[in-house]
């Protein structure tokens, strides 16, 4: 038989663009955010979100969703950079010209937790939002074996897992069906679409754990 070569090439289609980073030098601003969230947890009265949400579980603050409304300096400073790192995300993940990035005027809820021991975040995603970002300020105790405090992620391709054997069972990282996780670290920030269902795994430290999260569209 006449050789026959076989050509082909790799469409990698489908996929789910998560970007994680941490700021240098951010010792400073985290300090603050965490002295001013701590102060506003002892006024729960005007801080906490009024809704009770049938996500949230054990000892876990969730502030309303107007924190980037604050007026203080160390909340007006992470929103500057949450607001620049995703004006650059997109140019890495959309075609939108890049003057049209530079003009977008971004619409947001954003809202601070401090968990404690038992505290966790179960299923869910961020309905009408486009991105949603986590920043850590604090990542409390830090349990690995328990993965005490981590953030997960899990495949949005429903039906993926509809049969598994040896061919499919060990995907390559960036094809598997297998959720996965994030240790969180103090300057770290996760970047992903709203539509991603995630959870918060229960934390297990004795010092308070405590993070941004927010969700943006555009108008």
């Amino acid at each position: 038989m006449k050789e026959i070569n076989i050509n082909y090439k790799l469409d990698a289609m489908f996929m789910t663009p998560i970007l994680v980073g941490s700021l240098d030098n951010a010792e400073q601003l985290n300090a603050d955010l965490k002295k001013l969230f701590l102060e506003f947890e002892k006024y729960p009265e005007k801080h906490k979100n009024k809704n009770s949400f049938n996500t949230t579980f054990g000892a876990l603050f969730d502030s309303g969703f107007n924190l980037f409304d604050y007026p203080d300096q160390p909340i007006k400073d992470i929103k500057a950079i949450i607001d620049r790192i995703l004006k650059d995300w997109l140019k890495v993940v959309t075609e939108l010209e890049e003057p049209n990035i530079e003009s977008i005027s971004f619409e947001q809820h954003a809202w601070f937790h401090i968990s404690r021991k038992t505290a966790y975040k179960s299923l869910h995603n961020h309905p009408n939002a486009s991105w949603s970002v986590v920043y850590y300020i604090d990542p409390g105790d830090i349990d690995e074996s328990k993965r005490s405090g981590y953030i997960q992620f899990y495949d949005p391709r429903s039906g993926s897992n509809m049969h598994e054997d040896v061919s499919n069972f060990k995907m390559k990282r960036e094809f598997s069906q297998n959720g996965i996780s994030y240790k969180p670290q103090a300057g770290m920030f996760v970047v992903f679409p709203s539509y991603l269902y995630h959870d918060v795994l229960p934390y297990h430290g004795e010092k308070p754990r405590i993070n941004i999260a927010s969700n943006y569209w555009i108008k």
